[in-house]
Order: structure tokens, then C-alpha cells, then sequence
């Protein structure tokens, strides 16, 4: 009888499961890698929409003020705030219950040259919005005269910070339009 020996050379399979370890290690590596950019990526872009959602919120705080003060005008004592004749005289300043903050306001209707239209700007700084830093917000109020009627536009440019030259600042923006009989 004779028997068969099965002797397999080892040496030539010498260094495999070092090589079949350093593949698994690279590839378990690499997934990781993805995972972890695209985790980056998804913090960075849920940063980026918090603060547009400041900038939205500033935006829209300073128009309802704007609004408000064109309803209510000066603290309610019935005077208009917002430039709606040629001649009149702003207010440099207008203290309201509006977000707590000074509101500043600036004539514009001398630079753009326009005679049935009048234009004002508000200022309002400090919105505390949660953010990077208290948001801001510009305010184009325009009253412009027709027939019996005033078309007034009320533009709202509200930013997550007041950092005018912070790369991290964004910029949402509402309008409003309404006419109202003279």
C-alpha cells in the first residue's frame, strides 16, 4: 500500500495575510476618509444655513420696525418718520421698542435726484440673533406719489453679522410693497 503525502510549499504563500491585512487596513482607511469628508462637509453647509437663517431673521426684524414705524410713527406721537415730502426734516436717530435698538435714519431721495419719489434709509445694528456676532439690518423705505394714491416699497437687507468685512457674513434680503390713499 502506498501512501500519498499531501506537503504543500509554504514558501510561496510566505507574506500573504500581511499583504491581505495591509489591503483590508487601506480600505477600512479610505472609507474612513470618505465618512469623515463628507461629515465636513454637511457641518459646513448646515453652518452656512444657520447663518443665512440670521441674516433672514435680521432682515425681517428691521422690516417689521420699518413697518411699524411707518404705521405708529415717532413713538406714536402721529408725526411721520419716513420721508414722505420734499423739505422734511428726519430725525437723526429714532429710539423704538422695535428689537430694543437705535435706529438711525439717513434722507436718500437727494441722491437719487427723483422728485416724486422720497427715499429713506434706516440703520439697525445689534439684532441678537444667536450668531457669530449681533446681525444688522439696512432698510430702503420709498414713498413715491401718484394720482391719490402712495405706492410705498420697503426693501430689507438683514446681515448675520455686523462685521462688514467678515468673509462668514451673509446677506438675506425682503421687499414689501403696499399703496396707501392721500
Amino acid at each position: 500500500m502506498k501512501y500519498f503525502s499531501l506537503k504543500v510549499n509554504r514558501k510561496k504563500e510566505k507574506g500573504f495575510a500581511l499583504l491581505f491585512a495591509v489591503l483590508v487596513g487601506s480600505l477600512v482607511v479610505t472609507m474612513g476618509m470618505a465618512i469623515a469628508t463628507i461629515a465636513i462637509k454637511e457641518l459646513m453647509l448646515s453652518a452656512i444655513a444657520r447663518e443665512a437663517q440670521y441674516s433672514f431673521y435680521a432682515a425681517d426684524t428691521a422690516l417689521e420696525c420699518a413697518l411699524y414705524l411707518d404705521y405708529k410713527g415717532d413713538g406714536g406721537d402721529g408725526k411721520e418718520v419716513f420721508l414722505s415730502y420734499s423739505h422734511q426734516i428726519l430725525p437723526n436717530t429714532v429710539t423704538t421698542p422695535c428689537a430694543g435698538q437705535t435706529i438711525t435714519l439717513t434722507s436718500l431721495s437727494s441722491e437719487f435726484g427723483s422728485t416724486d419719489a422720497y427715499k429713506t434709509k434706516m440703520t439697525v445694528s445689534g439684532i441678537v440673533n444667536g450668531g457669530i456676532s449681533p446681525g444688522s439690518a439696512t432698510v430702503i423705505i420709498e414713498k413715491k406719489d401718484e394720482t391719490n394714491l402712495r405706492t410705498i416699497t420697503v426693501r430689507s437687507y438683514g446681515y448675520n453679522t455686523s462685521e462688514t468685512n467678515s468673509i462668514l457674513r451673509v446677506e438675506r434680503a425682503l421687499e414689501v410693497k403696499y399703496t396707501e390713499t392721500i
